[in-house]
């Protein structure tokens, strides 16, 4: 358990919090036979939701980069791992991730924004 991969959630710790998570929560708020029961995962589940849709929107990326950064400048921590060198290039592997889906996110955001601008122009046409 808890492997690490290069890729997003080849961290099987990471990928068990996040099914853990929604196969808890979302599914049972969505799949419980009685609604009473159901309606004990209704918050939890939005939390869950918010939680997705804000990695989806990269809210917390600017944390995560400053995160890796750390580590990936923490040499004594680095010569900790058995395998330094791997480490770091999983790191830099992930920063890069991370530095990619801010550029996808401020992407979005900014289609978003033209969107609505579209829109609101179009009701007061």
């Amino acid at each position: 358990m808890s492997a690490w991969g290069e890729k997003p959630f080849a961290n099987d710790l990471a990928a068990d919090l996040l099914v853990d998570l929604v196969k808890t929560h979302v599914h049972r708020a969505a799949n419980e036979k009685s609604r009473a029961k159901a309606r004990s995962f209704y918050l939890t589940a939005r939390a869950v939701v918010q939680f997705v849709l804000a990695a989806e929107e990269g809210v917390f990326l600017v944390a995560c980069q400053e995160a890796l950064l750390r580590m990936r400048g923490d040499a004594p921590w680095l010569k900790s791992w058995d395998d330094p060198a791997i480490l770091k290039a999983r790191l830099d592997e992930e920063i890069l991730l991370v530095q990619a889906a801010m550029l996808r996110s401020r992407t979005r955001q900014a289609e978003l924004e033209r969107a609505r601008t579209e829109t609101a122009t179009a009701r007061t046409r």
